[in-house]
């Protein structure tokens, strides 16, 4: 189901690892889920943008909070683009 939207949707770790992404996100990214898993964020993303930026909402996500924000975001494969970004935590098994 997640695989068919529109919408781009990763699930990250709390090591800031990408566990996985949706086809919308890698054809966001122009990437295979391989180059995306595994990697930390900002090694994916750049490490500016990911200071700066991505890791604050992550941890804010991290507390158990949903985290909203708008970015502008160059693509690699569609240029820059206006992005309207949630982060949702999921709470699962401890591992």
């Amino acid at each position: 189901m997640v695989e068919n939207l529109e919408e781009m949707i990763v699930v990250m770790d709390r090591d800031y690892r990408y566990v996985t992404a949706n086809r919308a996100y890698l054809d966001y990214r122009g990437a295979e889920l391989e180059e995306i898993v595994g990697p930390s964020a900002d090694e994916v993303l750049s490490a500016d943008l990911f200071k700066r930026i991505i890791k604050p909402k992550l941890d804010e996500c991290f507390q158990n909070r949903v985290a909203k924000f708008q970015l502008s975001y160059q693509s690699p494969r569609l240029g820059e683009r206006d992005l309207l970004i949630s982060y949702f935590p999921i709470i699962g098994p401890r591992e």
